[in-house]
């Protein structure tokens, strides 16, 4: 059974995310790759590990893996998996389709979402349960937002 905060969230989310859409987002970010390792007190805990590409004619594929290692391992193996596929172009962030999955936990979790923007509406299937919802003007899914933010602070900077 899926919780009802569970669409409340995701509406949130898109509207939220929508509102960071709104304005024109200038040109392309170039693809790259990064690693970041997370520490504390000199233990390394996990890393993280994002990569952006995009195409010529404007589409992308944004992903990020996070993981424990070391001594944490030992104890929790959780692995989160996220990408975003879609299109930039004109100054404009479309996602087609994100995915959101944990494994290796207490909980393991997969959420998709295709975005279908002639008809204004976005399937969710989150753990198997499907469901719909409209699509706000611009909106963006968790993970372009971030990309989203990088296009907004260049111009801002210009």
């Amino acid at each position: 059974m899926r919780h009802p905060a569970n669409r409340w969230l995701a509406g949130l989310a898109l509207m939220v995310f929508s509102c960071l859409a709104s304005g024109q987002v200038g040109t392309r970010v170039p693809a790259f790759e990064a690693t970041y390792k997370i520490m504390r007190s000199g233990f390394g805990l996990g890393n993280i590990q994002i990569r952006f590409q995009i195409e010529p004619d404007g589409h992308y594929h944004y992903e990020s893996l996070t993981q424990v290692t070391g001594i944490v391992a030992w104890f929790n193996s959780d692995r989160v998996h996220e990408s975003s596929r879609g299109i930039m172009d004109e100054g404009e962030i479309q996602p087609h389709y994100y995915r959101f999955q944990r494994t290796g936990g207490k909980q393991d979790k997969l959420a998709e979402i295709t975005f279908d923007w002639e008809a204004g509406r976005v399937k969710n299937v989150v753990d198997g349960q499907p469901w719909k919802m409209d699509i706000p003007e611009g909106a963006l899914d968790k993970l372009i937002v971030q990309i989203a933010m990088m296009l907004n602070l260049q111009q801002d900077v210009k």
